[in-house]
């Protein structure tokens, strides 16, 4: 099975994502991006590939064990962009980033990575550095042009969101012509810090 390790959107920020999502696509051309739906919206940690229904127990396990000393982040949407550059995009997202202390949303991302590291005895994924980030849209059948300076001033503000999760999940998911499907087969309490 196909897993990758993610933090839920909470119904309310889902909400004014939702709008903002809206908006900001009539910044691009619709032929060229396809809108990915509110249900699938996540904040991928960690990605493991395929993996074995008895490595994904072991999995769980290294999970459970890596996050817990992990204090959850306190989040708020930061930026907008594009991947792989701008001349060539192919994915469109909204940046998310640590709002009270810096660094806790990476922190959990390396604990989710080592999980992988330590059970898979592979790298569990790519090892570029970690952007936090929901997509919303992805390139169509038709290559969206490059982006250009008036599509960022077109944008809409951020919503001014500030959230913490916790929990986070082991998804699963299924890629199909549609468009992927993700299932959430375990789950994980990330610990707030009161001093927040």
């Amino acid at each position: 099975m196909r897993l990758f390790v993610a933090l839920e959107i909470p119904l309310h920020v889902r909400e004014a994502l939702v709008e903002w999502q809206r908006q900001a696509m009539e910044a691009l051309n619709p032929h060229a991006w396809r809108v990915i739906p509110e249900r699938n919206w996540h904040l991928t940690l960690a990605f493991y590939g395929e993996v074995s229904d008895q490595t994904c127990d072991v999995l769980g396990d290294a999970l459970q064990e890596y996050v817990l000393p992990c204090v959850a982040p306190v989040l708020h949407f930061s930026d907008v962009g594009v991947f792989p550059r701008p001349a060539r995009p192919r994915t469109f997202w909204i940046g998310v980033d640590d709002a009270a202390q810096p660094g806790r949303l990476k922190q959990l991302a390396r604990c989710c990575r080592q999980a992988g590291h330590a059970t898979l005895r592979k790298r569990s994924a790519r090892e570029e550095p970690f952007r936090g980030h929901i997509t919303l849209a992805r390139a169509g059948r038709e290559n969206p042009a490059p982006f250009t300076p008036e599509q960022w001033r077109q944008m809409p503000e951020l919503p001014p969101m500030i959230w913490r999760p916790t929990r986070l999940c082991l998804f699963r998911s299924w890629l199909r012509p549609e468009g992927a499907r993700y299932a959430c087969v375990q789950e994980f309490d990330i610990e707030g810090d009161t001093n927040v």
